[in-house]
C-alpha cells in the first residue's frame, strides 16, 4: 500500500488521521512540527503528505516550498489541512504546488477521497511516463540500426562504386558520388548529436545534483543567432532563397548551443515538410518576461491528432509515405529543451496549409 506522511502539530488531530489512514489500508509516518515532516519527507520519499499550514518552527507554506525545491519531492502529492481558508492562503499554496485543501473538521470519507482522487493521478502521470520510456526503448532498437545502415550502405556502396569504375568516370560523375558520400556522412554525424544530446538531456532532467548544478548556470544568447542558424540550415535543404527572417531584439535565458539547436530542429522541419519554392519564416518578439519565437511553413501540415503527440522520441508523421531521414528526434529534443528551461511549445497546423510552431523562452 502507498505510504503516507502526516505533519501535524496537534496530537490529537495527527493521531486521529494516523488512525483512519491505517483503517484505510495505508503505512503511515507522523511528524509533529514542519522541520520534523521535511526530514521525514526527505527521509522515506512518501507517496503523499498531509500537512497542516499553521505550525511552530516551519509553517506548512514553507515546507511545501522547500519540498518543491528538490528533485526527489518536488512532484510528491500535497495536501493541505487547515482551519483557515481564506482566499489568500488558498492562493498562497496553489502558486507553491499544493495539490489540494482539506478544511478542518473533515470527515474520514472527505479524508479517503481527496487521497484516493491524488493517488489515482499520480499513478496515471506515472504510467504515462513508462509508457513513453518502454516507447523510446522500442524505437531505439528499431529506428537506430535502420537509420545508421541506411547512410552506410550509401556511403559504401559509393566508396565500393569508385574504387572499380574510376578509370572509367567522368570528373563530374566523381563528385557528385563525392558528395552524395558526404551528405551520408553528414546524417551519421547529426544521427549521433541528436541522439546523443536527447541522452544527455535525459540524464540531467533525471540526475537530482546535475540538475540543481545546471539550474545555477547563468545562461544569456542574443536571439539574433537563430537568424543564422536558420540560414545554415536552409542553405543545407537549398532553400535560401525562401528564408525569411525577422526577429525584435532580446536575449534569452538559455545556453546558446542549446538555443542553436532548438532552432535548427524547428527550421529543418519546417524545410523538410514543405515544398521547395514556399516559404520559411523565422519570426520573433519579445514580450514582458518571455520571447516568442514562430517558424512558419507553407507545407502539408498535420491532423490534430497527430499535432496532440508531437514531442515523442522518434515520432514521424505518415514516415511509411514520406521517406525522411532522421530519428524523429526534432521535436523531442525541442520538448527536453523546453522542459529544463521552463519553456512552452505551441503548435498550430492544417493538412494542405502549414504548421506554424512556436516556442515561449524565457528572456533575461
Amino acid at each position: 500500500m502507498p505510504q503516507i506522511l502526516v505533519i501535524e502539530d496537534d496530537h490529537r488531530i495527527r493521531d486521529n488521521i494516523v488512525d483512519l489512514l491505517e483503517i484505510d489500508g495505508y503505512e503511515v509516518v507522523a511528524a509533529a512540527d514542519g522541520a520534523a515532516g521535511l526530514a521525514r519527507a526527505m527521509e522515506h520519499l512518501p507517496d503523499l503528505i498531509l500537512c497542516d499550514v499553521m505550525m511552530p518552527q516551519m509553517n506548512g507554506h514553507e515546507v511545501l516550498h522547500a519540498l518543491r525545491q528538490v528533485r526527489e519531492t518536488e512532484a510528491i502529492p500535497f495536501l493541505f489541512l487547515t482551519a483557515r481558508i481564506e482566499k489568500q492562503d488558498v492562493r498562497q499554496g496553489m502558486n507553491l504546488g499544493a495539490d489540494d485543501y482539506l478544511t478542518k473538521p473533515f470527515t474520514h470519507a472527505e479524508l479517503r477521497d481527496a487521497i484516493q482522487t491524488r493517488l489515482t493521478k499520480q499513478n496515471r502521470v506515472q504510467q504515462r511516463h513508462e509508457a513513453e520510456l518502454n516507447e523510446l526503448r522500442d524505437h531505439v532498437a528499431q529506428v537506430i540500426p535502420h537509420e545508421m545502415r541506411t547512410a552506410l550502405a550509401g556511403m559504401l556502396g559509393f566508396t565500393q562504386l569508385l574504387r572499380q569504375e574510376w578509370p572509367e568516370l567522368e570528373a563530374p560523375t566523381i563528385y557528385e558520388m563525392l558528395d552524395l558520400i558526404e551528405d551520408g556522412g553528414k546524417r551519421l554525424e547529426r544521427l549521433a548529436e541528436n541522439f546523443g544530446l536527447y541522452t544527455q538531456l535525459h540524464i540531467l532532467n533525471s540526475d537530482t545534483e546535475l540538475f540543481a548544478a545546471f539550474q545555477q548556470q547563468r545562461a544569456r544568447t542574443d536571439v539574433a543567432t537563430a537568424a543564422a542558424v536558420a540560414d545554415r540550415v536552409a542553405a543545407r535543404w537549398e532553400r535560401t532563397d525562401a528564408l525569411h527572417c525577422a526577429l525584435a531584439p532580446g536575449a534569452v535565458r538559455l545556453r546558446e548551443s542549446h538555443f542553436a539547436k532548438l532552432v535548427e530542429e524547428l527550421v529543418d522541419n519546417a524545410c523538410k515538410f514543405s515544398e521547395a519554392g514556399t516559404s520559411v519564416k523565422v519570426l520573433g518578439k519579445p514580450s514582458r518576461r518571455s520571447y516568442h519565437l514562430r517558424v512558419v511553413d507553407e507545407g502539408r501540415g498535420m491532423p490534430r491528432g497527430f499535432v496532440q503527440h508531437l514531442g515523442g522520441a522518434f515520432r514521424q508523421y505518415e514516415r511509411s509515405y514520406y521517406e525522411q531521414q532522421g530519428l524523429g528526434l526534432g521535436l523531442a529534443l525541442v520538448h527536453r529543451l523546453l522542459a529544463l528551461y521552463d519553456g512552452k511549445l505551441y503548435v498550430d497546423s492544417q493538412p494542405g496549409r502549414g504548421t506554424m510552431i512556436q516556442v515561449t523562452l524565457p528572456l533575461v
